[in-house]
C-alpha cells in the first residue's frame, strides 16, 4: 500500500472516531435542535414531532467507506456498539470492496445534474426507484459536483429524466427515511 493511501486511511479511521465522540456532545449542546437516532423509535419520534420543522435535525451515525473495519469483519460489531448505524462500502478512496471517484480505480457518473440524473435513471431502471437514494458530500470536505444550491438543479434534472414528483421525493430522502424506519433496531 502506498504511504499516502495509508495516511488517508488512518485519517478516515480518526474521523470516524471523532464523529463518534463529537456527535453526542453536539446533540447535548444543541438545545434539542440536533437529535441522534440510534433506533427506529428515536427516528420515528423525531418524525412524529414534525421532523426538521423549526430547524431540527436528526443524525444517524455513519461511516463513509469501510476502512475503519481495518479488514476485520468482527469490527462491524464494534462500530455498531459505538453507535454507527450506516456504513457505505466505499468512499473517498477505493478499498478491496470497490473503487471510488478519487481513488486509483476511479468511477462516477459525471459532474453535472443532468449526468447524475441519467445515472439515477439507469440505476432505477435496473433495481427500481424504491432502491435509489441520493448521498452527498455537501459538508465542504471535498469538491462536489455542485454545492448545496445544486439539489434544485438535480430535482429539475430528475423531473426532466421522466421521474414523477413522488419518485423525486423518494430519491431525495424518502427512500432513506423509509429504509431507516424499517431497518434501524427497535
Amino acid at each position: 500500500m502506498r504511504k499516502s493511501v495509508a495516511v488517508v486511511l488512518v485519517l478516515v479511521a480518526v474521523l470516524a472516531a471523532a464523529f463518534f465522540l463529537v456527535l453526542p456532545a453536539a446533540a447535548a449542546e444543541s438545545g434539542g435542535r440536533l437529535r441522534v437516532a440510534h433506533t427506529r423509535g428515536e427516528l420515528k419520534a423525531f418524525v412524529d414531532r414534525g421532523g426538521p420543522a423549526g430547524g431540527r435535525v436528526a443524525a444517524v451515525l455513519a461511516t463513509e467507506g469501510l476502512h475503519p473495519l481495518e479488514g476485520r469483519l468482527e469490527n462491524v460489531d464494534r462500530l455498531y456498539d459505538a453507535g454507527f448505524r450506516i456504513a457505505g462500502l466505499t468512499h473517498f478512496l477505493g478499498s478491496e470492496l470497490g473503487g471510488s471517484a478519487h481513488g486509483e480505480r476511479r468511477g462516477g457518473c459525471g459532474l453535472d445534474a443532468k449526468a447524475i440524473a441519467r445515472a439515477i435513471r439507469y440505476t432505477a431502471g435496473r433495481v427500481g426507484v424504491q432502491h435509489v437514494a441520493l448521498g452527498s458530500d455537501f459538508d465542504g470536505a471535498t469538491r462536489a459536483a455542485f454545492d448545496t444550491t445544486g439539489p434544485p438543479l438535480l430535482t429539475q434534472g430528475l423531473l426532466e429524466a421522466g421521474f414523477s414528483e413522488s419518485d423525486v421525493a423518494a430519491i431525495m430522502g424518502g427512500n432513506v427515511l423509509r429504509l431507516l424506519l424499517a431497518q434501524l433496531p427497535a
